[in-house]
């Protein structure tokens, strides 16, 4: 996590239902899990999925540490301003991890294939 400075931004219900394509998340938490990013609504229904995604959806400043709703607003959280580019090396490790080459693994942060370098 870069930098001291906490940060907080809301999202709107609809904007929030868009991204997750479910309408009933009224109360949800999250928590960032080293590069995953959990959603919680019960024990029973979780949803976990890259932090730098929803980053990049959301247009956050960082990935999120947490997220907490309440009243149809979204609020996440989070620390420091992150460079919002470039390649998150956890998540490239555990594509090389995964088996995924190094044209694939620039792909997918730089959209770059073979041919473009």
């Amino acid at each position: 996590v870069g930098g001291e400075q906490f940060w907080e931004q809301e999202v709107s219900k609809s904007k929030f239902t868009d991204y997750f394509k479910y309408s009933d998340l009224e109360k949800v938490s999250g928590s960032r899990i080293g590069s995953e990013f959990e959603i919680n609504r019960n024990e029973n229904f979780k949803i976990k999925m890259p932090c730098e995604d929803i980053r990049s959806y959301f247009k956050l400043r960082s990935c999120p540490l947490s997220l907490q709703s309440s009243s149809g607003q979204f609020k996440f959280t989070g620390q420091g301003d992150g460079h919002q580019r470039g390649m998150e090396l956890i998540k490239a490790n555990q594509m090389a991890a995964q088996g995924f080459n190094f044209d694939q693994i620039l792909e997918r942060f730089y959209g770059l294939k073979s041919s473009n370098y």
